[in-house]
């Protein structure tokens, strides 16, 4: 059997992708049917688009946001802001499961590189 490093990094559960990036795998697993849910309701509220950049290029990529700010982009630039500019109503809140979640498991993960910066 050939030793191959990229399948044994596959299976760890923190992964250094590059200097600061870090993939977490299956940190949120458990909760998958939740957080699906809590999207759904997030896009029900706030439908994904697809922005225009400051060039005039539509993304390629669709989004939406939720919490206090979202990031936009549109023909005055990139930018955060309170309201949706699809709806003009404020983005929908952060979805429970996410903010039980996110905030200190990734926080976790960059820990080793905001030492190593000196930043932590």
């Amino acid at each position: 059997m050939q030793n191959n490093p990229l399948a044994q990094r596959a299976t760890e559960p923190r992964q250094e992708l590059a200097p600061g990036a870090v993939l977490l795998r299956a940190f949120a697993a458990s909760q998958d049917a939740a957080l699906l849910t809590a999207l759904q309701e997030v896009v029900g509220r706030s439908p994904l688009r697809r922005m225009t950049t400051p060039g005039g290029y539509r993304m390629s990529v669709a989004m939406t946001n939720c919490g206090e700010c979202g990031w936009i982009t549109d023909e005055s630039g990139y930018h955060y802001g309170a309201v949706d500019p699809s709806t003009a109503r404020r983005w929908p809140p952060m979805p429970r499961v996410c903010a039980r979640r996110l905030p200190d498991q990734p926080l976790r993960a960059w820990r080793p590189f905001v030492t190593a910066s000196g930043q932590g």
